[in-house]
């Protein structure tokens, strides 16, 4: 099992509350992309992804979330 970056488990600690599970979904372009995954379908609004690099965690939520979500491959 990976270890997600603590960085990143920081960054995502808002979206704790709404259940789920943090999980790494995939590698795109160089980062490693996180977000909370659910077992069941949910509704929470916009999705919000956290991207690590190895050195930083940046966060992508709203729009921007939705058109990275739709370009990775996963």
């Amino acid at each position: 099992m990976e270890t997600i970056p603590q960085a990143v488990v920081k960054a995502a600690e808002s979206r704790k509350s709404l259940g789920g599970s943090l999980q790494l979904l995939c590698k795109f372009k160089g980062e490693e992309v996180y977000s909370y995954v659910y077992e069941e379908d949910v509704t929470i609004g916009y999705p919000e992804l956290y991207l690590w690099n190895g050195k930083r965690s940046k966060t992508v939520s709203g729009e921007p979330a939705l058109k990275l979500l739709s370009e990775l491959p996963i």
